[in-house]
């Protein structure tokens, strides 16, 4: 099962809550796998990185503001994906799942508070034990110009 998403994205989390009680009756007959849509500044060229506006990695990755949850750096948006992807890479998929219920439980919600950024990601990190330095390792190799998302 292939689903695409981004971290900003409030219904995906609810969707993979919900999804994740049926998801070890499944296991044997589907392979899930996320893939964050995220798009590419019209003039990226990998030869010839540059500065570009709510892009990183010289316009690889670029995200726009969210104004219903107050993200004004679509950055932290990228950081996200980016995050989310590369503890599914290093991690079994239960640890994922957990981070993105406790992602959602804690940084998203508009109730309690709205921390959409590695504050309270790393908060996250130390409830499950995942390793904040593999994370680190993962983001910076995926600013290698190849796409991984």
């Amino acid at each position: 099962m292939k689903l695409f998403l981004s971290s900003e994205m409030l219904e995906v989390y609810d969707l993979l809550e919900e999804f994740y009680h049926y998801k070890s009756k499944l296991d044997k007959l589907l392979k899930f796998t996320p893939f964050y849509a995220m798009k590419e500044d019209d003039f990226y060229d990998p030869l010839t990185p540059k500065s570009i506006s709510n892009c990183v990695s010289g316009g690889l990755y670029c995200a726009n503001k969210v104004k219903d949850l107050n993200i004004t750096d679509p950055i932290n948006i990228i950081n996200e994906n980016i995050r989310q992807k590369c503890i599914f890479n290093n991690y079994n998929p239960d640890i994922y799942f957990q981070y993105m219920i406790n992602f959602h439980k804690e940084c998203m919600n508009k109730t309690i508070r709205l921390m959409f950024n590695s504050t309270c990601s790393d908060i996250v990190f130390s409830i499950l034990k995942i390793d904040s330095e593999t994370i680190k390792t993962c983001i910076a190799s995926s600013f290698n110009g190849i796409c991984f998302l």
